[in-house]
């Protein structure tokens, strides 16, 4: 994945307990640091990452109330056409609602 990375613009904290939204201009890739957060119904840990379509809001939350997460994001310089990112925009809604897409 080295080819596509682009320019990590920084790392966050989350507070314990809470959640930040993202809804980023371009693609990128959320990389987790420290603890564990909860996105799109998937549990990511410590070096899980996650790759975000541009316009696609995602929430993270916290799942420690008593210690910091941290994340980075990274952008990616290739960008995916509009029937990609609403595929998988699609497949991530079913998936959260309990559906399997694969089936």
């Amino acid at each position: 994945m080295d080819d596509y990375i682009k320019k990590c613009v920084g790392c966050w904290r989350v507070a314990p307990g809470s959640s930040v939204s993202l809804q980023p201009d371009l693609c990128g890739v959320v990389g987790v640091g420290a603890g564990s957060l909860s996105a799109c119904g998937r549990t990511l840990r410590v070096g899980d990452s996650l790759r975000l379509w541009r316009g696609e809001q995602v929430q993270l939350q916290n799942l420690d109330v008593e210690a910091p997460a941290e994340f980075s994001w990274t952008y990616c310089a290739t960008q995916p056409s509009w029937l990609a990112s609403t595929r998988a925009a699609i497949a991530r809604a079913m998936m959260s609602w309990g559906f399997n897409a694969g089936k």
